[in-house]
This record gives C-alpha cells, sequence and structure tokens, in this order.
C-alpha cells in the first residue's frame, strides 16, 4: 500500500511538537544529571588571550573564555547562546565597555592583527547586534565589572554554530574601546564601530559542551 506524503509529513510533525514540549525539556534535562551532554545542541568555545601586538602592556593580563551552545531545531536552527567570562582587564584605563566580534579567520600568526575584519557574509554595514543591518560578528559591547571582569549571558539570531555561515574556525576578538554600534556618524563607525585596537583574541572551535553540563540557562 502506498503511503500518502500527508501520512509521511504527519510524523515529522508530532516530532516536532514533542521537541518544543516541556516533556522534551525535561528528557534534554536528563543527560546532565548523568553527566552527558545534551545531543540536541551542538557546542563550541573559545580560549581568550592577549595578542602578541600588545601596545598598552595593562592588556597583557587579560584571559578569558566564551562558550557557544545552540540548539538543534527540526526545521530550522535556533538562536545561539553565548557565554562571556574575561579577567584581567585594566581597572585604570577610563572604559567601562568594550567591542566584541567574530572577525573572518581562526588566524593568530600575527596576533589578533591577522584575524581579518569583522565576519560579515552578507556585506552588510556594521551596527549593533539587536537591527538587521549588521555583520554577523557584530556582538556589541561587554561591560567591565569593578574587579576588572566580564561575566556575560546572551543570546544572537544571526551567528550560528551550523551551516554555510558558521562561525566555527573563524575568531572572537576583544577591542580595546566601546563598539558605537554604527550610530557614530563618521565612516569607521559603519565598518567596526570605532572600538579601536585588538586587545585580546581566540579562535572558535567545537567542544564537548561539559561546562553547560547542569545549565539552567
Amino acid at each position: 500500500m502506498l503511503s500518502s506524503p500527508m501520512s509521511e509529513f504527519i510524523p515529522v510533525f508530532l516530532c516536532f511538537l514533542y521537541a518544543t514540549s516541556s516533556n522534551a525539556r525535561d528528557w534534554r534535562g536528563g543527560f546532565a544529571s548523568l553527566g552527558r551532554t545534551d545531543p540536541t545542541f551542538t557546542y563550541a568555545h573559545c580560549e581568550l588571550q592577549p595578542t602578541t601586538e600588545v601596545v598598552d602592556h595593562r592588556a597583557e593580563q587579560i584571559t578569558g573564555r566564551i562558550e557557544f551552545r545552540q540548539p538543534l531545531a527540526v526545521f530550522t536552527r535556533g538562536w545561539l547562546e553565548v557565554r562571556v567570562h574575561i579577567e584581567g582587564l585594566p581597572l585604570d584605563d577610563g572604559i567601562l565597555n568594550y567591542g566584541l566580534h567574530v572577525h573572518e579567520f581562526g588566524d593568530l600568526r600575527d596576533g589578533c592583527e591577522s584575524t581579518g575584519g569583522h565576519y560579515n557574509p552578507y556585506g552588510n554595514e556594521h551596527g549593533g547586534p539587536t537591527v538587521e543591518n549588521r555583520h554577523a560578528g557584530d556582538f556589541g559591547n561587554v561591560v567591565k565589572n569593578r574587579a576588572g571582569g566580564v561575566s556575560k549571558y546572551f543570546l544572537d539570531r544571526v551567528a550560528s554554530l551550523t551551516g554555510p555561515y558558521s562561525i566555527v574556525g573563524r575568531s572572537i576578538v576583544l577591542k580595546a574601546r566601546e563598539d558605537d554600534l554604527g550610530l557614530g556618524g563618521n565612516p569607521s563607525s559603519r565598518v567596526t564601530g570605532s572600538s579601536g585596537g585588538r586587545v585580546a583574541c581566540c579562535v572558535i572551535g567545537h567542544s564537548n559542551g561539559q561546562s553547560w553540563r547542569g545549565s539552567t540557562i
């Protein structure tokens, strides 16, 4: 007996409904209790280090880790989750906000200078993370706390760990100044956000996701 297109579609649709249900979330959470990572996500990370071309020696103490997680949805990819942890930012540089961007190349042979420009596969102008006209690598700013560190979690709807425009294998670059989000009214603003030099960077690579184990965010 031949099956109709509708009979083939219904089981797939039911799987999609289950994947987005509370029961499925409970099932996914069970992997954490078993010490396993959730197979419905893909993971990546990046170990931040100061550039070898440091001009301000106060930046030599910068270290950190950026972690990524993205759900593998049935019909479309989910939003990218990003956790940023940075230590060692200068306390006396008078700067509170630092630009954070994905750059085109995962090449650190010349420190952060060899990572290319902002990752921009769609040919857009630079902008803030919430606008339509932005680079795929425009993550905006991270805010320094009183201890010279950063702890931030955010979602991004453009960058992805999968597909033809994946950011895996590319780099994260921390800038020396605040990103003006393309609103500075000058040519540099629409390209880099006038966020200054590159003080730290790292190459994004796939990970096993163990750092997310038991996470509620």
